[in-house]
């Protein structure tokens, strides 16, 4: 079956034309593997969803919810599905559908509501050797994995892509970037992370004074920008969906080089257990290891918490532009 695109809480056709047509709207899509969950035995039913673009359905009316999605209820447990699209997965919806609630409309009439945010995190992983040359360019390795949401982001963005196109503006987004052996393994496989791994050389991402080196050491992953900048917010934080991020980056010394100076070691942590970020970073006379773990523990943080998330963000901001300093020997 394919997604025609169209969001519909309704099968507008008819589900035995989109099964025969192969394609099909949203209602059309989730209602007939609701329909393919009960005939397999299981306690199925579809769960009415209004889209994020369509707002928040404050109370069950008809106009209120634009699309539909299926869900097994389970003894202590429900698993939400949406076969529109083709690399989602159990509990793994679509962005577009991760709009607060929905409502679940049994067989016998009655109904509940139900949390369409996924409680697990969505995790992003990357392991980089970095290496200084002497002709003032870097270069080394990264590998990269992705799980849930991000994994299925990727997968959306990259598979149906032209790969020459697609790697452009890869390195375009990391900035003066050139890379090479580009590889991305279980792309097809929903079960598995996400693994990319490349080869890279980059320019740019240090600065010499004298017989001084001053670079930051998580380079062009550096956050640049606070993305909080109003003065004050009304509504809520809405993330889409919990994630934690990881960076460990091996830089050696060049042999001619000493460490002088590191960034210092920080915990930055939000309250009631919404976030945190943490910075630890070791050196020694061949390596510089630096660890990053960046956790946001809910998918949508209220407002009155506004105020201490982009403080939060903004000492990120500065932590990562900090410099190590190396010294000519």
């Amino acid at each position: 079956m394919k997604w025609n695109g169209f969001y519909s809480k309704f099968a507008d056709g008819g589900i035995r034309k989109a099964y025969k047509d192969r394609t099909g709207n949203s209602g059309e899509i989730n209602l007939m593997l609701t329909a393919m969950l009960r005939y397999a035995g299981l306690n199925a039913n579809p769960v009415l969803v209004s889209t994020r673009n369509h707002g928040i359905p404050l109370s069950p009316t008809r106009e209120g919810y634009n699309y539909v999605v299926s869900a097994i209820e389970l003894d202590d447990n429900i698993i939400l599905l949406d076969a529109t699209s083709k690399y989602s997965s159990p509990n793994i919806l679509p962005y577009r559908v991760l709009n607060w609630e929905g409502r679940i409309i049994r067989e016998d009439g009655s109904n509940r509501l139900v949390n369409l945010y996924p409680n697990v995190q969505a995790a992003s992983t990357t392991f980089m050797n970095v290496n200084i040359e002497e002709d003032g360019m870097i270069s080394g390795k990264i590998r990269n994995m992705k799980t849930n949401h991000n994994a299925m982001n990727f997968r959306e963005a990259y598979i149906s892509s032209n790969k020459e196109s697609y790697l452009e503006k890869f390195e375009n987004n990391l900035g003066e970037v050139v890379v090479s052996n580009f590889k991305v393994d279980n792309d097809l496989e929903l079960s598995k992370p996400i693994v990319m791994s490349y080869d890279f050389v980059a320019e740019d991402q240090f600065e010499t004074i004298g017989d001084k080196i001053f670079m930051s050491p998580i380079l062009f992953f550096t956050t640049e920008e606070n993305p909080f900048k109003l003065e004050s917010r009304s509504y809520p934080v809405d993330f889409g969906y919990p994630s934690i991020t990881k960076y460990n980056i091996n830089i050696k010394v060049p042999e001619d080089f000493k460490v002088e100076s590191v960034p210092e070691k920080i915990i930055l942590q939000l309250p009631e257990n919404l976030g945190d970020y943490k910075y630890n970073i070791i050196a020694s006379e061949a390596n510089i290891q630096l660890a990053i773990e960046y956790n946001i523990n809910a998918s949508v943080i209220h407002s009155d918490y506004y105020d201490v998330l982009k403080e939060f963000f903004k000492q990120l901001v500065i932590k990562e532009k900090e410099k190590l300093v190396l010294t000519k020997i």
